[in-house]
Parts: structure tokens; C-alpha cells; sequence
């Protein structure tokens, strides 16, 4: 894929990437705050503002590695302090999986968002098959006409979010090894595993 349709991908998937993120962060913030720790509020955290949620490095490195057909990558954090739990193995737990569960949601916001698409377009009288949206997940666009933009935009919002809650209960399960449980690095919902006492999610 040339950086041509590269570039068209990124436009794409702007609004999936965002939200995903956005969203993720403030819900790991709004469910530490319900419980007891303070830390994100006093950190501007406790918005869904994407300039106070999104990692400046981190969200350059998502640019680069699509514009470059790499593997994407890219983080966000929000800043928990478990000390101030007042049962902190419960209520980690809880702060922990916010984040992946509000990527459920998402992912069926998504989709509802695609079926509603794909029945407006089809009253309107644009039809275009399944194989071409996915081209366009794959990195392939070949976009005939505003309506598979859209579609294809919503998809990926599916997608992206999917992937990230699969990826984040990955890396909890992966956490039952003693080498990963002993390895000081936040792994997101690998908190609900292990619980480290760290500062950030």
C-alpha cells in the first residue's frame, strides 16, 4: 500500500482512534474517582476531552506507524493511585477493566453506526459489498463513493475497539506467569491480574 492510501486510512480511522482512546482513558478516571482516588480529577483527567486524554508521544507514534505501514502502535494514560481505595484489591479491579469494557460498548456503537449506514446508502440508492469495507480495514482503500467512506470508517471503529479489548485481556492473562507479574511495566487490564502498585494506568 503506497503512503497515498495510507494517508486515506489515517483520515478513516481519525474518529475510531480517537474516541477509542478518549473514551478508554475516561472510564479507567470516572470509576477510580467513584471509588475513592481523587488523582485523575486533580490531574484534568476526569474529561472527554481528547487534548487532555490523548499521549502527545503516543499519539505521534500511532501517525507514524500507519503513515508508515507499520504495525500500529500507540498509548494513553491516566494517572490512579490504588492507596487511596478503600479496598484496593477490589476496587483496582474495577478501575481496571473500565477501560476494555467501554470498548464493548464502542464497538457496538460502531456497529449500529455501520448498519445504519449501510441502509441509508442503500435507500439512496448506493450499494457496495462487504469485500470493499474491508478493504478499506485492510488497508487497501479504493473508495467509489461518500458512503463506503463512511462505512468503512465505522467498521474500523469495530474493529479498533474489538482489538483493543481483546489485546488489553491479553496482556492480563499473559500476567499469570511469575516473570510478567514481577516486571514493573502497566499492561492496562493486566492490573486486574496482578494489582502492582504503580501510579498509572
Amino acid at each position: 500500500m503506497d503512503f497515498q492510501h495510507r494517508l486515506i486510512f489515517l483520515i478513516l480511522a481519525l474518529p475510531a482512534f480517537v474516541a477509542a482512546f478518549t473514551i478508554h482513558e475516561f472510564a479507567h478516571a470516572y470509576v477510580a474517582d467513584r471509588l475513592g482516588d481523587d488523582t485523575a480529577r486533580r490531574a484534568g483527567k476526569l474529561t472527554l476531552d481528547p487534548w487532555k486524554q490523548l499521549d502527545p508521544i503516543g499519539s505521534l507514534f500511532l501517525v507514524a506507524t500507519i503513515l508508515m505501514g507499520l504495525p500500529m502502535l500507540g498509548w494513553a494514560s491516566v494517572p490512579v493511585n490504588r492507596r487511596n481505595f478503600k479496598n484496593p484489591r477490589r476496587d483496582d479491579i474495577f478501575v481496571s477493566v473500565a477501560g476494555p469494557l467501554s470498548n464493548v460498548v464502542q464497538a457496538f456503537v460502531w456497529l449500529l453506526l455501520l448498519v445504519a449506514v449501510r441502509y441509508a446508502a442503500a435507500a439512496a440508492g448506493f450499494e457496495f459489498a462487504s469485500q470493499d469495507v474491508l478493504d478499506i480495514i485492510n488497508r487497501r482503500p479504493d473508495i467509489g463513493t461518500p458512503w463506503l467512506g463512511l462505512a468503512a470508517a465505522c467498521a474500523i471503529g469495530v474493529t479498533l475497539n474489538r482489538t483493543k479489548f481483546v489485546s488489553t485481556t491479553r496482556a492480563a492473562l499473559r500476567c499469570h506467569s511469575p516473570v510478567f507479574v514481577r516486571v514493573p511495566v502497566p499492561l492496562d487490564s493486566s492490573w486486574a491480574v496482578t494489582c502492582p502498585d504503580f501510579s498509572t494506568r
